[in-house]
């Protein structure tokens, strides 16, 4: 790679990383969910040995497509998530302890740490990497309740930890499976690629939740973050590959690879298919985005229609974001135009 192609690459991460501070005011009416995401010292060892991951990364990897799925718009009012990484491992002697238990200890770790610190979450949930845990464990219908509401799930997965997770979490705040669905709901008893979104039975018990005082807190500042429309963003086809599956590579079969990616073991030749995530490098300065590998500018023009979508009266916040959007469509057009021509 020449010296413009780094140049053109490093000006595109600036611009990102710009994006995921910037701040819209914009009113919407949203339900903030704040969640404190722990993991343990099973997590750190195994996306330290196995994947080659740093294990905060990975954590920020599994609370972004989390945020993602929480905050589907098929849910009415849309759930604004904000993540709290805590630095604490959760570790403990565990040897002969039952699930009910782990996740009781659990509940009173995170109760306790919120009682000492400045910071308050509505709900906890620990990834942990010990396998011989089931893959999700929670307390039906505990959300309003201090003492449970926490939910810990196995992560060794790039693609199915984050879904695990919310479907636990929602279990958490009373909802049921959708049994007799036939659509790829978030909430399908049976997973698969494809996810949607939530159904209306979803949306039946979220409309008695959501109108709880008791358990959220309205809050009208929503935070515009890039990495919340691009959860993958920070991987490529075959990264996500290698940390979600464990498989070294990304074949070639699937035709597109930005709605179903097919990802192979160079040891014993298996394959396995999983879905993308949106944000997923599939070509230089292209992104999956809604099932396609597109260019940055393109998805960012979308993003600004949908913030202008949204907004249900004229405010300061929209027109800045509105402002800095273009600006960034301006530099990448810039960009792509400099790579060409290097």
């Amino acid at each position: 790679m020449g010296l413009g192609k780094w140049t053109a690459l490093s000006i595109t991460l600036v611009i990102l990383s710009i994006s995921s501070t910037l701040v819209d005011s914009r009113k919407q009416d949203k339900v903030t969910l704040t969640i404190a995401v722990y993991r343990d010292q099973a997590y750190v060892d195994y996306f330290n040995s196995v994947n080659n991951l740093d294990d905060l990364e990975a954590l920020k990897i599994h609370s972004s497509a989390m945020k993602y799925f929480l905050g589907s718009d098929s849910l009415e009012p849309q759930i604004d998530v904000q993540f709290i990484i805590r630095d604490t491992l959760f570790t403990f002697e565990e040897y002969g302890i039952s699930t009910d238990t782990f996740l009781t200890i659990f509940n009173d770790f995170h109760n306790t740490e919120m009682k000492s610190s400045s910071a308050k979450w509505d709900h906890a949930i620990l990834l942990t990497g010990n396998g011989s845990k089931p893959e999700g464990l929670t307390n039906f219908g505990g959300f309003c309740n201090v003492n449970t509401s926490g939910t810990v799930v196995k992560a060794e997965s790039l693609h199915i930890t984050p879904l695990m997770g919310v479907r636990y979490i929602a279990r958490n705040m009373g909802m049921e499976w959708d049994i007799q669905s036939t659509d790829n709901y978030i909430m399908k008893q049976e997973l698969g690629p494809g996810i949607s979104g939530w159904s209306k039975k979803s949306q039946t018990f979220w409309d008695k939740l959501s109108n709880n005082k008791e358990c959220f807190k309205r809050d009208l500042t929503v935070e515009f973050n890039l990495l919340n429309y691009l959860p993958g963003f920070r991987t490529d086809l075959n990264q996500q590959s290698a940390l979600g599956t464990a498989f070294t590579y990304r074949t070639n079969e699937s035709s597109s690879p930005c709605q179903e990616l097919i990802c192979g073991n160079s040891t014993t030749k298996e394959t396995t298919t999983v879905a993308s995530l949106p944000g997923i490098r599939c070509d230089k300065f292209k992104y999956c985005w809604r099932g396609d590998c597109r260019s940055l500018t393109n998805i960012l023009h979308e993003i600004n229609e949908k913030l202008v979508d949204t907004t249900t009266q004229p405010l300061p916040g929209p027109t800045l974001i509105q402002a800095i959007l273009k600006i960034f469509i301006k530099i990448t057009r810039f960009i792509n135009f400099f790579y060409n021509r290097s």
